[in-house]
C-alpha cells in the first residue's frame, strides 16, 4: 500500500538539469578548467558538501569550488529569474491527483533549502508539499536514505510505505535502500542498469505514476 509519495527534485520534479548542463560549462569556461559532461553526471543528486569533495578529489586546490559554484548559482537564478522555473511533464497532473485523493507528498532534495523553496514555489507547486528535506538539513549525502527516511518520518508514514521517484544513480540507489517503493523516471543522465535493478518500476514521466499507484494500492 503506497501511503506517500517522496520526489527528489532536480530533474525529477523541475526541468533543471539540462539547464545546469550548460551553466557548469560556462563557469568552466570563464574560471579556465576543463570540466567533462562525466564529472557533472558524478555531481547529480549530491549534496553541496559532496560535490565539492568531487572537487577536490578532481582538481585538488587548483579550483576553488565555492566561486566556482557561486558563480553557477548566479547563472541559474538569472535564467530562472527571467524565463520561469521549467517543470518536468506530468508534474502538476501528479500532484492534483495526490491532493485528491489525500495521499501526502514530500520533496528529498540535495538542493539546499534556501534555492530549492525558491525554485518549487516558482514553479508554482510549493504548496502541493505537506513536507520537505533538504541538502542543508542531512548529514549523508545520496546514494546514502537518510534524506529519504527523514522525508518519510516528517510525513508520519513508514518509509516501506512510500514511494520515491528519482532521475538519478546516487538517487535511485537511495531509494531502493530506504525500502519502500522506488520508481525511476530517466531525465538526462544514463543511469546503468545495474543501478536500477530491483527498482519497482521504471516510467516514461510523472503522470505514468497516477494508474501505477492505483495499481499498487488495488492489491
Amino acid at each position: 500500500m503506497i501511503k506517500a509519495v517522496i520526489f527528489d527534485m532536480d530533474g525529477t520534479m523541475i526541468d533543471t538539469e539540462r539547464l545546469s548542463t550548460g551553466v557548469w560549462q560556462r563557469v568552466a569556461k570563464e574560471k579556465g578548467f576543463e570540466l567533462t559532461k562525466a564529472t557533472i553526471d558524478s555531481m547529480r543528486g549530491r549534496t553541496t558538501n559532496r560535490v565539492r569533495e568531487i572537487f577536490q578529489e578532481i582538481y585538488g586546490n587548483s579550483v576553488n569550488y565555492d566561486e566556482a559554484r557561486a558563480l553557477r548559482t548566479h547563472y541559474m537564478n538569472e535564467i530562472m529569474d527571467r524565463d520561469g522555473v521549467p517543470k518536468k511533464k506530468g508534474l502538476v497532473e501528479l500532484l492534483e491527483y495526490l491532493k485528491k485523493e489525500g495521499i501526502p507528498a514530500a520533496v528529498a532534495t540535495s538542493t539546499r533549502s534556501e534555492a530549492a523553496i525558491k525554485n518549487l514555489k516558482n514553479a508554482g507547486v510549493y504548496d502541493y508539499l505537506q513536507a520537505g528535506v533538504y541538502g542543508d538539513m542531512v548529514t549523508k549525502s545520496k546514494p546514502d536514505p537518510q534524506t529519504f527516511h527523514m522525508a518519510a518520518e516528517a510525513l508520519g508514514v513508514d518509509p516501506k510505505e512510500c514511494v520515491v521517484v528519482e532521475d538519478s544513480e546516487p538517487g535511485i540507489l537511495a531509494a531502493k535502500a530506504a525500502g519502500g517503493y522506488s520508481v525511476f523516471i530517466q531525465d538526462v543522465t544514463t543511469v546503468p542498469k545495474e543501478a536500477r535493478e530491483g527498482v519497482s518500476a521504471e516510467l516514461q514521466d510523472l503522470a505514468d505514476l497516477i494508474g501505477w499507484i492505483e495499481k499498487i494500492n488495488a492489491n
